[in-house]
């Protein structure tokens, strides 16, 4: 996974670049919405994004980890239950309102996510010094991290899509039930 003749290679920096490109166009059109000083445009697609980066940053090193012994399957697994629950609160917490025009939910700003992407990356780069140089409670207590991290950002991003299709419907519904009260 980490040859640079793999093709994660290529997919890495395209995701990011993607992810710049969306990020950009999510702060031109959130001006348009004169959105609070703590609010953010984010559109769906970059949400996505976001566990895409986490998978291909760690998940190979996840992988060696739990390939370990059973122990490292055990403390993996928990970290992911525990992403789980942890991306589903940070998802109902942050999301404000979905935006139907620009396929975007408004968020409150949040830097842990980036936060976790770098720490992920870093984690990427020192892997085999981390693999072969330490004990297998620090490898097991890495792998659980790992797990959490990539769980949390992939349930965090379907919680938006879930709140952000309920409020297009709703949004869409709406409409419809106000009509007759303005006549």
């Amino acid at each position: 996974m980490s040859s640079s003749n793999s093709p994660l290679s290529l997919v890495i920096p395209i995701a990011i670049i993607v992810m710049i490109i969306l990020r950009r166009q999510g702060v031109r059109q959130g001006l348009e919405l004169k959105l609070a000083l703590n609010e953010r445009l984010r559109p769906l697609l970059a949400v996505w994004i976001d566990p895409l980066l986490a998978f291909l940053f760690a998940g190979g090193m996840l992988w060696n980890l739990i390939d370990r012994d059973l122990a490292h399957v055990a403390i993996a697994f928990a970290g992911a239950i525990l992403g789980l629950g942890v991306g589903y609160l940070r998802g109902r917490v942050i999301f404000v309102r979905a935006v139907s025009q620009y396929k975007s939910v408004v968020t409150k700003r949040n830097v842990v996510e980036y936060l976790i992407l770098i720490i992920l990356f870093g984690l990427r780069i020192a892997e085999d010094a981390i693999a072969k140089r330490h004990a297998s409670v620090v490898t097991a207590i890495l792998c659980g991290f790992i797990a959490l991290a990539i769980s949390e950002s992939l349930v965090r991003a379907a919680t938006l899509t879930q709140r952000y299709r309920r409020s297009s419907l709703l949004e869409l519904a709406l409409p419809s039930v106000q009509a007759p009260l303005e006549n």
